[in-house]
């Protein structure tokens, strides 16, 4: 689990989201819901609503926050999610090839379904 923070921290360090943000935490909870629950990124209302429940929020301000840090990128909010759990997912999966054992495969397995 940690891994998967740590690499979107790494991720969206790369692409120059600033940390300042509060929209920041709310995107790092959004895409980490992205890669263990794909099915979410369908209605990106369902994942803000979670984001909120974490941060005791609500889903306006989750998407409002999200929408301001990624704003100088030009995507829209779910837009950006969905690549970056794509491209994590895409970078996980080449990583832990070398080493396929434990929950890390399974889900690997449950992605390519």
């Amino acid at each position: 689990m940690n891994d998967y923070r740590a690499m979107i921290h790494f991720y969206l360090n790369k692409k120059k989201i600033k940390h300042s943000h509060i929209g920041y935490r709310y995107l790092v909870e959004a895409i980490f819901i992205g890669i263990e629950s794909p099915m979410f990124l369908t209605k990106i209302m369902k994942v803000y609503e979670r984001v909120a429940e974490i941060y005791h929020t609500d889903a306006g301000r989750v998407g409002r926050g999200i929408r301001y840090a990624v704003s100088p990128l030009k995507m829209t909010n779910k837009e950006f999610i969905l690549k970056a759990a794509d491209d994590l997912c895409n970078t996980y999966r080449i990583v832990k090839r070398h080493d396929a054992e434990g929950q890390s495969a399974v889900r690997q397995t449950d992605r390519d379904r």
